[in-house]
């Protein structure tokens, strides 16, 4: 049992994007392969692991808030509204303007609680206003390994971890709602694959963080590409934008088409944006997430549930490799080649000197 007090809070997300030249070549030929319009495919199911690191023993204690985190919550607060976005079942969704409203997309993904982990203790990330996000990230990192008092991953080739910790919110009230790895994290290590989520968010209602959030795990990018106009999402229904839109249902409310930039409206209302007034997906933003869980996609191994289909280690030489190794036996060579002429040296000097003390001897003999 909980109270609510009035919270004022501004959320951001912490994007962590890559470029993958592999995992993009994979996604760009999946694409051209497949119409929008006549894509063919099937539901996928993504099981969920949730990791609840408690910080008052067995419970959280959040602005004077004391609550616990049941499967009931989980439910209703991320997994239901999961499954209503992803799969264009959200009742908001007609809020789009009509313009776009074809280009809106069920994704045909299915996620469910496999197991809920709890860590009972007094675990939290509490940063100071300097440098807040990245003292955040380096605290919530921490927290995804045991050893830390955190919890370890689990089996992150089958399943979506997601670790929910209390992150203090700024002196100004403002705080990290939470953020995604990328698919590239993954390939690099996957002993943080997943998503980190505040706990806080359980004490808002309509929050999208999470619809946001495993976006970007399904290498989806911001709609602004993180940048100005001539910066991209890698979706082609998607229009510029040098915006983030986190004002959008808070301080303003944005309108279609007046709210613009780059020449043209922008689509504050796509879930990759910013702000509260987020409504669809686009099909295009499906096919590229949906390229992931494809045969040889970094995550196919969640849609077969078989390890051996996981992305293995690539031992093969990279093109840079090959420039190390070549910048590498140069210097080896030129090192031997210094070696051996000095050591041709010292053995001419030596058989100089040699050759000076005989010619020595022989004279004081014949003295």
């Amino acid at each position: 049992m909980y109270k609510i007090i009035f919270l004022i809070s501004t959320v951001y997300s912490l994007p962590q994007y890559k470029f993958d030249e592999e995992i993009e070549i994979h996604t760009k030929n999946f694409i051209e392969k497949n119409n929008l319009e006549n894509y063919n495919y099937d539901n996928i199911s993504i099981p969920m692991i949730f990791h609840v690191i408690y910080n008052f023993d067995n419970e959280y204690f959040i602005d004077l808030n004391i609550f616990k985190i049941t499967k009931i919550k989980i439910q209703e607060k991320i997994v239901d509204q999961l499954n209503k976005d992803y799969n264009l079942q959200n009742e908001d969704r007609f809020n789009t303007p009509k313009v776009w409203q074809h280009l809106m997309a069920d994704f045909k993904i299915n996620f469910f609680i496999k197991t809920i982990k709890y860590i009972n203790g007094y675990s939290e990330c509490d940063c100071d206003d300097e440098k807040y996000f990245q003292c955040v990230y380096k605290c919530s990192e921490k927290l995804k390994f045991s050893k830390n008092r955190g919890s370890d991953v689990i089996d992150p080739e089958l399943n979506l971890n997601i670790w929910i910790i209390n992150i203090r919110q700024k002196s100004n009230h403002r705080y990290l709602a939470g953020y995604a790895t990328f698919p590239n994290d993954y390939k690099n290590n996957p002993k943080i694959d997943g998503y980190v989520l505040n706990a806080l968010t359980f004490l808002n209602n309509n929050d999208r963080t999470s619809t946001h959030e495993i976006g970007h795990w399904m290498n989806l990018r911001h709609i602004w590409g993180d940048g100005g106009c001539d910066d991209d999402d890698f979706v082609d229904d998607t229009p510029l934008s040098s915006k983030n839109h986190i004002e959008c249902g808070s301080s303003i409310i944005c309108e279609y088409p007046k709210t613009s930039s780059c020449g043209s409206p922008d689509m504050f209302m796509n879930y990759m944006s910013y702000g509260k007034e987020q409504y669809m997906f686009t099909k295009g933003q499906m096919l590229r997430a949906r390229s992931i869980f494809e045969k040889g996609g970094i995550r196919y191994s969640i849609v077969t549930q078989n390890k051996d289909d996981a992305p293995k280690k690539d031992d093969a030489p990279k093109k840079n490799d090959y420039l190390y190794y070549f910048i590498g036996i140069t210097i080896i060579t030129f090192i031997l080649l210094f070696l051996i002429l000095s050591i041709l040296k010292l053995c001419t000097n030596n058989q100089l000197n040699s050759q000076l003390n005989h010619q020595e001897l022989i004279n004081d003999i014949e003295e």
